[in-house]
């Protein structure tokens, strides 16, 4: 028979389904997320989707391309990634992860190694490739580094946050120490609702009033993305505490307005405006 005209398999196309079909396996197993192999290539070879710790399905996917090589890291560290698919990814809502899957010359176990371009960065490969006019954008893993592991779980949820819900994230610990302080304090100096021990500070009205807003504006960016109840544990945490330390906190500064102890003056309104909670116990709603 001439092979010419024979079914073949060549090493290439054997590498690329290999790797593809290895990393699917390594996330089902690890992540206990279910991950598709795409029929169509379209730029993406793989799609994640993201389930609870209930295994209940989330809604987000993450779309994946993998890149294979039969060699180690260290002998092809880098990929060639064509221009539309930056162009592809920088214009989908699902964040995109490139996988470099290294077959290590079939002398050991396969490795993994990850990247996640964001939205801005992905841009700046596009303005780069325009100056310089390149059909192709290359990108380089790092060793250990950019070696997946199983405790890379939580990062892969990051994927999903830009910058402005990282920046809730990084003050939510702060607004939960700080209500957790308020709370606690006057659980323990309070009797029958009257307080025992005066304010924990002598700024008390400002203070509390720069914390609330603070967390409004924490509470707003859940409205806005209610994932990032999900997606970070500083922001569930800081949720938590509000819910159970702010009637007793807003008690006490009730109190401390129908006393006379607290009055407008003790607020600095030339930084901030009353926060909306406070200002229904001042005018008396």
């Amino acid at each position: 028979m001439d092979e010419n005209i024979g079914m073949s398999y060549i090493e290439r196309v054997a590498n690329g389904n290999a790797g593809e079909f290895y990393f699917a396996y390594w996330v089902s197993n690890n992540f206990i997320w279910p991950c598709r192999i795409l029929d169509i290539d379209m730029g993406l070879d793989a799609q994640i989707e993201i389930y609870d710790e209930q295994y209940h399905s989330t809604g987000m996917f993450i779309g994946v391309q993998v890149k294979t090589t039969a060699k180690t890291l260290e002998e092809s560290p880098c990929v060639s990634v064509p221009l539309k698919n930056i162009v592809y990814w920088e214009s989908i809502n699902d964040p995109v992860i490139i996988i470099r899957v290294c077959l290590n010359n079939n002398s050991q176990e396969p490795s993994l190694y990850w990247k996640h371009l964001k939205k801005k960065e992905l841009r700046n490969y596009l303005s780069k490739s325009k100056i310089k006019t390149h059909e192709t954008v290359s990108i380089s893993f790092e060793g250990n580094d950019d070696l997946l592991k199983k405790s890379d779980k939580s990062l892969w949820l990051k994927v999903f946050l830009n910058d402005e819900d990282m920046d809730i994230i990084e003050h939510a610990e702060t607004i939960q120490s700080k209500i957790d302080f308020l709370g606690l304090y006057f659980e323990k100096n309070s009797d029958d609702g009257q307080l025992t021990a005066g304010y924990p500070y002598h700024n008390f009205p400002s203070e509390l009033n720069d914390i609330l807003n603070e967390y409004d504006i924490l509470s707003n960016a859940v409205k806005i993305n209610p994932r990032l109840k999900y997606l970070s544990n500083e922001v569930t945490s800081a949720i938590n505490s509000y819910s159970l330390h702010i009637n007793i906190i807003l008690s006490a500064f009730t109190e401390g307005w129908k006393s006379h102890s607290i009055h407008i003056s003790d607020f600095n309104l030339s930084s901030s405006t009353i926060n909306p909670a406070l200002h229904r116990i001042i005018i008396g709603d």
